[in-house]
């Protein structure tokens, strides 16, 4: 099957050929455009993406140094945590500055979602 025969303005990037078959066919059942790509984010080349959403990924530090290694111009990083967030947020600050707006999640009560903004790295 080809992940990559849809160019839609959403790509999914998924390294597990298992969840993207499903990814493939849910898009297909519902028609919809969507990109999926089979690969691990850190191989994708981010250049043309401004907006990232990212679940059960990598700490928030370690997620914003994968991206920026790739994209130095990503406007928005949209992010699913859970209980550690605020923590994770302060480590991030050490290497970034950014704004950053919090939406308490539908899901439980421990999780947020974090919208990052106006992201760059610190000079240390």
């Amino acid at each position: 099957m080809d992940y990559n025969k849809k160019d839609g303005n959403i790509t999914l990037i998924e390294k597990s050929p298992k969840k993207c078959k499903f990814l493939q066919d849910l898009t297909d059942k519902l028609d919809l455009t969507i990109k999926i790509v089979n690969l691990k984010i850190e191989n994708f080349n981010l250049n043309k993406i401004s907006t990232i959403v990212s679940r059960a990924f990598k700490n928030t530090v370690d997620t914003m140094d994968v991206l920026f290694k790739n994209n130095d111009k990503i406007e928005s990083i949209i992010l699913l945590k859970g209980k550690t967030y605020q923590q994770e947020l302060e480590d991030a600050k050490k290497k970034y500055t950014f704004d950053v707006e919090k939406f308490r999640s539908i899901t439980s009560d421990e999780s947020f979602i974090l919208k990052i903004t106006n992201i760059k790295r610190t000079t240390t």
